[in-house]
């Protein structure tokens, strides 16, 4: 994994005065919980809708573990239940991890693990280097390696429970990813990572597996600020050099499972560098798209008709863009782009889809 700049683990440090010595001890013993199902203890938890991870709680925000639900006492009662959750003619939720997503579904693969952390670097030490501190997302730390013996029983339980079918099997799938092992990521996040969706009741990630009907009750939550903050961070990532995604993700920073109610991302996995997207088209379609999914999260929140946010929050995007761009290597596309309005914006939009 590639290492963090000093600047971005200085400013961590200022944050979680404690956070080397809790590194230390996450090294020599790593916590994992004896549940895979969501708890509330003294120090750790496993807020509702979070299949894959749980956190300590720190002074200033969390440490999350994701991965370590394959040490759990109960993980085959939890496999078991999502099996029996799905429905008639669609995919169960392990199937859809693995032909869907290209992932395990209670587990995280190493090489998913390391990949995750290395790209999340990326953009926290741009971030950290355009504007000194800290992005309101994940901030990672380590990755660990899952005993083989974990493994190779995670794998026993799991396999049987997936589809395998001739012409797509998920269980050849997932046999294949774990072929190289399983791992465990740890992260920061600078604050609680309640997730827009899991806010409002609903639970795409976990499809619904250990959630009770107490936790479908909505969350209040300030609206405004967070979408004010999703929008700061929208432009934030277009300065830094990143857009949030592109159509050919499965994934995406924005989505209401991945958008936080204290304003942050809960998940950055999906951001593409600016500079990978050599061609105009390639850069066009990536900002609609991108814009396109934090209207429908907007839009899920607020229950506001999609036509009117769309335009509003592009106006917002691209007057915050302008601002923070002043003074720094902003990519010169993105900085001819925001300067665009009414129909010089469609003219350069209808250009750049044609090729």
């Amino acid at each position: 994994m590639r290492s963090a700049s000093g600047e971005a683990m200085a400013l961590l440090a200022q944050r979680e005065p404690t956070i080397a010595e809790i590194l230390d001890d996450v090294v020599a013993r790593c916590p994992v919980s004896e549940t895979a199902r969501p708890f509330e203890g003294e120090h750790f938890e496993r807020p509702r809708g979070h299949a894959r991870s749980f956190s300590l709680r720190l002074s200033a925000g969390v440490l999350v573990f994701k991965g370590t639900e394959p040490f759990s006492l109960d993980y085959p009662d939890v496999l078991e239940e999502a099996w029996r959750k799905r429905e008639l003619g669609r995919f169960s939720p392990m199937d859809h991890f693995a032909i869907v997503e290209d992932e395990v579904y209670l587990s995280l693969t190493k090489r998913l693990a390391l990949g995750c952390a290395e790209q999340t670097w990326d953009w926290v030490n741009a971030h950290t280097s355009v504007f000194r501190e800290l992005p309101h997302t994940p901030c990672p730390l380590l990755v660990l390696q899952v005993p083989e013996g974990v493994t190779t029983g995670f794998r026993a339980i799991l396999l049987p429970l997936l589809s395998d079918c001739l012409q797509l099997s998920a269980r050849e799938k997932v046999d294949g990813f774990l072929a190289d092992g399983l791992g465990v990521y740890v992260y920061y996040y600078p604050g609680t990572p309640v997730r827009l969706a899991h806010a409002l009741g609903d639970f795409p990630g976990s499809f619904g597996v250990g959630v009770d009907d107490e936790a479908t009750t909505p969350i209040d939550f300030d609206i405004d600020s967070a979408v004010a903050s999703w929008t700061d961070l929208f432009a934030r990532m277009l300065v830094a050099g990143f857009v949030p995604t592109t159509p050919i993700h499965t994934g995406n920073c924005l989505q209401s499972q991945n958008v936080a109610i204290d304003g942050g991302l809960c998940d950055v996995d999906s951001l593409v560098a600016l500079s990978s997207l050599r061609h105009t088209r390639d850069l066009a379609s990536a900002l609609s798209f991108s814009l396109e999914v934090l209207t429908e999260t907007v839009v899920t929140a607020t229950a506001l008709p999609y036509h009117f946010v769309s335009g509003y929050l592009w106006q917002e995007i691209a007057r915050r863009t302008r601002e923070t761009a002043r003074g720094t290597a902003c990519d010169p596309r993105i900085s001819r782009f925001v300067e665009l309005e009414g129909l010089a914006g469609l003219r350069w939009l209808s250009g750049a889809s044609r090729g």
